[in-house]
């Protein structure tokens, strides 16, 4: 089987098999847990392309052979799911967003469970917590020497900073996008996985430098990516509205670069059809910004970061193997369509 396939296969599985049994405990001893707790495992499960756990499998890969850590990477790979998980559910309460993997946010459907809307979020973020948990005391046991697992549980720590971190930037609107992105995005996405498999299989010094400056444009890639597919990818596969990425306030790069092209009054019509919640506004104003050349600005971007990383590989201090996956990722991400 293909490695990366593989990874993703065995993380799905030990994903399903801990739901199982979270599920079937809370149902016994805690029934009344028990829908908040399903909420969060539905978007664990229901969607996700396991890419951190298949670049945390690379970057080990690049240290040393993978099946001397498989075991403890798997469990680490699903610890990161978790912890997506945990940080999508406070996203979506805080965006206010409907719709999260192809079904309602949890904080829709637990406040139409209970018939309130702030007991909905209360629970959403709860679920939320609950993820964090699992995705920390997943990694601390894992299968590794002492040492490793708690380097390990410094880069878990490290990612949670830099995440909330990134998130306060943008609640604040910060001007620094960028940075913002990188703190947001890039450290769960692309830096924390990488460095986590560097920690599992004891990398050395050169090693994670490599790997950081690989990792750093292609986390900035992620969410260009994301930006593109969220204005004009296809809704059924990505799992989301348009409606939400074309609000000038998300700070979309495909808006930003298309409002940065409109005079005054192209922007208020814009800015008119943004506020309108009908399909027909929302494919206006997809409209706008596919004449203003933004995707293409933003693709450039993509292509030019995506080669950026692939040639910080080219250094000699990785296992070959292991670049030969990760090349494969950086292209997978800076590509995909969902």
């Amino acid at each position: 089987m293909d490695p990366l396939s593989d990874v993703r296969q065995k993380i799905e599985q030990r994903l399903e098999s801990f739901a199982a049994e979270l599920l079937a405990y809370t149902g016994e001893q805690l029934p009344d847990a028990q829908p908040m707790v399903a909420q969060m495992v539905a978007l664990t499960l229901r969607g996700g392309k396991r890419i951190r756990g298949q670049l945390l499998a690379a970057a080990a890969e690049a240290c040393a052979p993978w099946t001397t850590v498989e075991t403890a990477g798997i469990e680490v790979g699903a610890a990161l799911e978790w912890l997506q998980s945990y940080l999508l559910l406070h996203d979506d309460w805080m965006d206010d967003d409907s719709l999260r993997r192809g079904a309602p946010t949890a904080h829709v459907a637990l406040g139409e469970r209970y018939g309130n809307a702030r007991t909905g979020a209360t629970l959403a973020i709860l679920a939320g917590d609950l993820a964090c948990a699992l995705a920390q005391q997943t990694v601390m046991q894992a299968a590794a020497p002492v040492d490793r697992v708690g380097a390990m549980g410094a880069v878990f720590a490290e990612i949670q900073r830099d995440v909330v971190l990134g998130q306060t930037l943008d609640v604040l609107g910060s001007e620094d996008v960028d940075r913002m992105r990188q703190l947001k995005t890039g450290s769960y996405t692309v830096r924390g996985p990488l460095a986590l498999g560097h920690a599992l299989a004891n990398g050395t010094a050169a090693a994670l430098v490599v790997l950081r400056a690989f990792g750093e444009p292609i986390g900035l890639a992620f969410q260009l990516r994301d930006d593109v597919l969220g204005v004009v990818g296809d809704h059924v596969r990505t799992g989301k509205h348009a409606r939400s990425d074309l609000n000038p306030a998300r700070r979309n790069a495909v808006v930003m670069a298309a409002l940065a092209t409109m005079d005054d009054r192209r922007r208020a019509d814009f800015d008119r059809l943004c506020r309108s919640t009908d399909d027909a506004s929302v494919a206006d104003a997809q409209a706008i910004v596919a004449e203003s050349g933004a995707v293409h600005t933003v693709e450039t971007r993509i292509a030019h970061a995506c080669a950026q990383a692939i040639d910080a590989l080219k250094d000699g201090s990785l296992r070959p193997s292991g670049v030969a996956l990760l090349e494969r990722l950086a292209h997978a991400i800076c590509e995909r369509v969902s």
